[in-house]
């Protein structure tokens, strides 16, 4: 038997959305179809398959991404390639994506998240605004640092290492006016650290004039 033919015989049309359900073999949600190679037999996503049988080889390094946000969907008008970080954000334009608020064990809002991070960065203690928000003082860290709540973006910050958190991005004395300003007027830390080009970590040690004092015994540039 042929690829094609065992590959269609996985394949179940549903008529109202167009989709081609796979019925085979699935891993968290996606086909899975076994095909022989020149090194013997292997076994990829059933999207890959049905791609690659009607519209030819996939070059290296892009994904089979889903139109119809649909993972069991073979058909290939229904799939487009593109890069992992193409994946990443048509997954979170749809809002299909299981990062932050929207992950099942999340106990904490965009928000909060951003207002402890911005709290860590100011070094305020990380017992009271674990006890504040409710969570375990080494959420907070994680937090703080970056390791948890990675869309919030920005680089990791410690503590006890404040070098960490200055980006190399060099910025005038009016720049670091502007900064203040404009966060003393309640923008958001990620919109100026944005406009700037530098972490919004930075932005609240420039708001808290932390970084100049700082640039009197060790300049940035």
């Amino acid at each position: 038997m042929t690829e094609r033919k065992r590959f269609y015989g996985f394949v179940q049309p549903e008529p109202n959305s167009g989709c081609w359900l796979w019925t085979g073999e699935t891993h968290k949600g996606y086909g899975r179809f076994k095909s022989r190679a020149t090194t013997g037999w292997r076994s990829e996503q059933a999207q890959r398959t049905g791609y690659r049988l009607h519209r030819g080889p996939i070059p290296a390094g892009l994904c089979v991404c889903h139109k119809c946000d649909n993972r069991r969907c073979v058909n290939p008008k229904h799939l487009f390639l593109g890069t992992h970080a193409d994946n990443l954000a048509d997954m979170r334009a749809k809002g299909r994506h299981r990062y932050g608020a929207r992950h099942p064990a999340a106990r904490l809002t965009e928000a909060q998240a951003v207002e402890i991070r911005e709290r860590w960065a100011r070094g305020e203690n990380r017992d009271a605004i674990a006890a504040e928000f409710g969570v375990d003082y080494r959420q907070v860290w994680r937090i703080g640092t970056g390791r948890r709540w990675r869309l919030l973006g920005g680089e990791v910050y410690t503590a006890r290492h404040p070098r960490r958190s200055l980006a190399h991005v060099h910025l005038t004395d009016a720049q670091h006016e502007e900064i203040a300003a404009r966060r003393q007027k309640g923008e958001r830390l990620l919109s100026i650290a944005r406009d700037y080009g530098i972490a919004f970590q930075r932005v609240s040690r420039i708001a808290h004039h932390r970084e100049a004092e700082e640039r009197m015994g060790m300049p940035i540039g």
